[in-house]
């Protein structure tokens, strides 16, 4: 069974701290982010396997900075996910409208999604795909009944497993 990871970026990847709307639209704020490492190994170690696909789905608000800014920090820690993998998407869209291919889950494909914010995994998981919670140490498993769980302070070696394990 083909297996597509679809990973969020901010929270998800590299941490996330709101200081306010302004920062958004700041030149630097998204690039100068830091990454969960345990996470960015994790991402690395299945790009290894070549039986994946990794993706990286994040959205932006309007800034003239932010898909610059994203597109930077993916080159300088993940420059393995080439540009048709990483999928920017209007932050009032829905993550699901922008999946090559569509969303599935089935005997040839499963799509799974590691975010950090449960609406878009409950939409997710609304559109025929899986879900995986990240728990970055801003949010919690609060409303997240699902329990299959990263987190940015297990290592990789962990959450690896515990992604191959989906069937």
């Amino acid at each position: 069974m083909k297996k597509r990871f679809f990973f969020d970026l901010d929270g998800t990847v590299c941490e996330y701290k709101f200081t306010s709307i302004d920062s958004f639209y700041e030149d630097g704020f998204f690039k100068n982010l830091i990454p969960f490492e345990n996470i960015v190994n994790t991402i690395k170690q299945l790009l290894k396997d070549g039986n994946n696909e990794v993706y990286i789905v994040s959205k932006y608000l309007d800034s003239k900075y932010a898909i610059n800014d994203k597109n930077t920090w993916l080159n300088n820690y993940l420059p393995e996910i080439n540009e048709n993998h990483r999928i920017f998407i209007p932050y009032s869209a829905k993550k699901t409208d922008f999946i090559p291919g569509g969303i599935r889950y089935d005997k040839n494909r499963i799509d799974i999604l590691i975010d950090d914010y449960n609406d878009n995994l409950f939409e997710w998981i609304k559109a025929g795909g899986f879900a995986v919670k990240m728990i970055n140490g801003v949010n919690s498993l609060d409303s997240w009944k699902n329990k299959l769980y990263l987190h940015a302070n297990i290592p990789a070696v962990v959450n690896l497993s515990i992604l191959e394990s989906i069937y």
